[in-house]
């Protein structure tokens, strides 16, 4: 299903148990993580309220990022859990309520 807000397509949508998750995908050349892409995820989970929004990026987001998001950020170190094989995405955003 393609979700819209505005002129802002969600990335990768995803249900499971009952819970709708909104994936938005961020890559960057350098690792450090952009702060105007948390501060957009947050804005479009405010429009939807239905659901879990995650940011996965390759960057690294620094405390203040982190302290100020009310999204689930699976960054760098997450990737590298999921990557060596992390079993269980959905305990990872559930357990995790800011960043990984």
């Amino acid at each position: 299903e393609e979700i819209k807000i505005g002129d802002f397509q969600i990335d990768l949508t995803a249900d499971y148990n009952n819970e709708t998750y909104y994936f938005e995908f961020k890559i960057y050349k350098s690792k450090r993580l952009n702060r105007n892409a948390i501060d957009q995820v947050n804005f479009y989970s405010r429009q939807i309220t239905n659901g879990k929004f995650v940011l996965v990026t390759n960057g690294k987001a620094n405390s203040e990022n982190l302290e100020k998001s009310g999204i689930t950020i699976i960054g760098r170190n997450g990737l590298k859990k999921i990557a060596n094989n992390y079993r269980n995405l959905i305990e990872l955003i559930n357990t995790t309520p800011n960043n990984v």
